[in-house]
């Protein structure tokens, strides 16, 4: 795929369709300047698109002289372990309350169609969390089929404290306007050729050098660590009274053998797949944006 290059200072130039007034909640993880320089001008271009979904679907009602169901809008945001996926996708999702209409966005990750750790264990797959084989491919693609088909559902909770599927808990999503499904496999064709890429109006790949993913990756972990010093039930409190020195080459290790194994073989070569490929800088600033030639 071709893409077109905007450098920060070119990007942060484009027209601002969204102001900050017109946001209750503004993304608190970023400062203004990268919200100026970068997510506004982004959201501004998502919600053109968006816009234009909206449109073909009155024209074709029009068209027809038939009432259909409502159906949402679907972004995909793929990228590695600790890139940032999760508060990148938030914030896009605070933003896009500035767009007409203050369009209802709900968020799902893939992380909640992660096999439970004792089917992983019961499957000798645990040593391989993160990799295609660990996803339940069938019950993802059926959920964001029902979803873009304007129906509701319930979708399994991941927490990153216990690692793993949380039982008797569910997230309710129910026509969502606009829906943000991020992940390490958003842009991956499933162990049985399902095709989520298919299903995406809109893709983006969050791209870093593997240097900074892993620090990224380091600091989440010493962060899940003191947050878990009191919490028996998080996974990382076995890990509470582990010298620094020790888990750190424990994370190496998992980064070498799991993390970044995955990032080579499965996650990295669907990169060009994105309609948008956002490059981050060692703070998480953005640098550098790539939008698809098919775009423009």
């Amino acid at each position: 795929m071709s893409y077109t290059r905007y450098s920060r200072s070119e990007w942060a130039s484009l027209p601002k369709y969204i102001s900050q007034d017109s946001i209750t909640h503004l993304p608190n993880l970023l400062s203004d300047i990268e919200l100026d320089a970068f997510y506004i001008p982004l959201a501004s271009f998502i919600g053109i698109l968006y816009r234009n979904h909206l449109k073909c679907k009155a024209d074709l009602q029009h068209f027809f002289n038939k009432e259909t169901k409502a159906i949402p809008f679907l972004v995909g945001v793929a990228g590695s372990v600790s890139a940032g996926k999760s508060t990148f996708s938030e914030s896009i999702a605070q933003l896009f309350e500035g767009l007409p209409g203050s369009p209802k966005t709900t968020i799902v990750s893939t992380d909640q169609f992660l096999y439970k750790n004792e089917i992983l264990e019961a499957r000798e797959l645990k040593d391989l969390k993160g990799f295609p084989e660990s996803y339940d491919w069938k019950n993802l693609l059926h959920t964001l089929q029902t979803i873009k088909s304007g129906k509701s559902t319930d979708v399994p909770i991941y927490s990153h404290e216990t690692y793993d599927i949380l039982p008797d808990e569910t997230q309710h999503v129910e026509s969502p306007d606009i829906l943000i499904v991020e992940g390490i496999n958003t842009l991956q064709v499933g162990i049985n050729g399902e095709d989520l890429p298919s299903l995406f109006d809109i893709s983006l790949y969050l791209d870093a050098e593997e240097e900074d993913l892993f620090s990224w990756f380091w600091t989440r972990i010493l962060q899940f660590k003191e947050k878990a010093k009191e919490d028996p039930s998080s996974y990382y409190h076995a890990f509470k009274d582990m010298p620094e020195e020790q888990l750190h080459q424990m994370a190496k290790t998992v980064w070498d053998t799991i993390n970044g194994k995955n990032l080579r073989e499965h996650i990295l070569p669907t990169k060009e797949k994105a309609d948008i490929i956002v490059k981050k800088a060692s703070d998480h600033t953005i640098n550098e944006i790539q939008i698809s030639e098919t775009l423009l």
